[in-house]
């Protein structure tokens, strides 16, 4: 995390930097902006995933995607379920054992979320969770990766499936129906 750091969410970290943190990441994404993909531009500016639970995370190397299905929202703006696609994911940078991680315990929330462009062109999704993880009280992952799609549908509350493992891998081509056909 660039901006919104663990030191940030935590509170170490001296008043006057936590204070720029939020408007010195908006005038960033101002920077930014026109070399962002339109997708990823509205996801930005209206898409909160503050507080969500990781309902489902699907990992296709073979084609370089992962999608995640996060459950947000609250009592005030309603419930949904957020459908994140990433492709052209480079796996050489994602920490999978922090996203198994954030995936399998069901108590983390994700917090903070940058998006950022890296200085290949490539896109950057930073997401900052909160839950245990090696000692540590929150802990990050990083998406790198060319396209980037999400999809919003309502849903009546902020459950996620419990009894089954979050974590699809995806092989083949059944597969990839199956996880297409996922409620």
């Amino acid at each position: 995390m660039k901006f919104f750091t663990k030191e940030w969410a935590t509170g170490f970290q001296e008043d006057e930097k936590h204070e720029r943190a939020v408007p010195d990441y908006w005038a960033y994404q101002e920077t930014i902006s026109g070399d962002l993909s339109e997708s990823l531009r509205t996801f930005s500016n209206t898409v909160s995933i503050h507080d969500a639970l990781v309902n489902i995370v699907g990992i296709d190397v073979g084609r370089a995607t992962v999608m995640l299905e996060l459950v947000n929202g609250d009592v005030q703006v309603g419930y949904r379920n957020l459908k994140i696609t990433y492709s052209g994911v480079d796996f050489r940078l994602l920490d999978l054992e922090k996203l198994l991680h954030m995936a399998r315990d069901r108590r983390t929330e994700l917090g903070y979320d940058e998006i950022d462009v890296s200085e290949n062109g490539r896109f950057i999704h930073r997401i900052l969770s909160y839950g245990s993880y090696q000692d540590e009280k929150c802990f990050d992952v990083e998406f790198h990766f060319e396209s980037f799609s999400f999809a919003e549908t309502p849903r009546n509350d902020r459950t996620v499936e419990g009894g089954r493992d979050p974590i699809y891998f995806i092989e083949n081509d059944d597969d990839r129906n199956a996880m297409a056909n996922l409620p």
